[in-house]
């Protein structure tokens, strides 16, 4: 029992972590590529969030925030003889990115983005 309640706590917490990685690459995403009063660098920011994101969630979940990324890797890890299990943690890496995505977007679209004005002119 206690073997389970530990790997259920670091499946917990590596869900978490992983939403809140995605959250903040999907608000980045948000804040600068769609909205279209944001300064035309967005690539540069978003790409730049993701980077840290990868860098510091490197050592605790392997810092993915897609699940595509984390995919990659468990289908190599599965070519190898060695490797015990590489899919036993995978509901880390399709339920923190999914939520996280879902959750950067609705704090940007319904609590962060100030109401547009009229009168502006469109960012092409």
């Amino acid at each position: 029992h206690v073997r389970t309640s530990m790997m259920e706590a670091g499946i917990f917490s590596g869900v978490g972590v992983e939403i809140f990685f995605t959250c903040l690459v999907a608000f980045a995403f948000y804040a600068t590529l769609l909205d279209r009063r944001s300064p035309p660098l967005g690539g540069l920011i978003v790409g730049l969030a993701q980077t840290a994101v990868v860098l510091f969630g490197f050592r605790l979940t392997g810092g993915a925030a897609n699940p595509a990324r984390w995919l990659g890797t468990v289908v190599w890890e599965m070519t190898l003889t060695q490797t015990t299990n590489p899919l036993a943690d995978h509901t880390v890496y399709w339920v923190g990115p999914i939520v996280g995505a879902l959750l950067g977007g609705f704090l940007y679209v319904f609590v962060m983005q100030p109401p547009e004005e009229d009168g502006r002119p469109e960012r092409r």
